[in-house]
């Protein structure tokens, strides 16, 4: 760049290119963490998704998924002793799911892995993390 002269924005398809191969790599990264936890990623992301009781149409939102996937999600979570289902005391028919005290424990060293296992914002220093925390977070709630 001569001096005086001005930096271009980034074309906003080479950004969403970058924004495509990051994820990529992330979701990469999340599958191998979770595979060596015994998880398979829908449930791993229900499991960081649980803080305290949520319903289970509620869980769908949170994930994005339709609600009749949820079944087949918690019914793993459950079986392997990480979530219990309970019923609203107003309404019986609506399900809430709570971690149970090893589903807590799972879901702190899912968490601790992640934070040292993701190799592609390893690279950054704290001050880069925090400016790409913030404008990930603007994305996010402007959209």
């Amino acid at each position: 760049m001569t001096p005086g002269s001005q930096q271009r924005p980034a074309p906003v398809v080479e950004v969403v290119d970058l924004l495509f191969e990051l994820t990529d790599r992330v979701k990469a990264q999340f599958a191998m963490v979770t595979g060596s936890l015994q998880l398979q990623v829908p449930q791993a992301r229900a499991l960081l998704r649980i803080n305290g009781p949520v319903s289970m149409r509620d869980l769908a939102a949170r994930l994005r998924c339709d609600a009749s996937n949820m079944t087949g999600i918690i019914d793993g979570l459950h079986a392997g002793g990480l979530v219990e289902r309970q019923a609203l005391p107003n309404d019986r028919r609506v399900k809430q799911v709570v971690l149970t005290e090893e589903g807590k424990r799972l879901q702190t060293r899912l968490r601790q892995r992640l934070a040292v296992g993701v190799p592609v914002l390893g690279t950054l220093d704290d001050t880069e993390r925090q400016e790409l925390h913030a404008i990930l977070l603007r994305v996010v709630e402007r959209s």
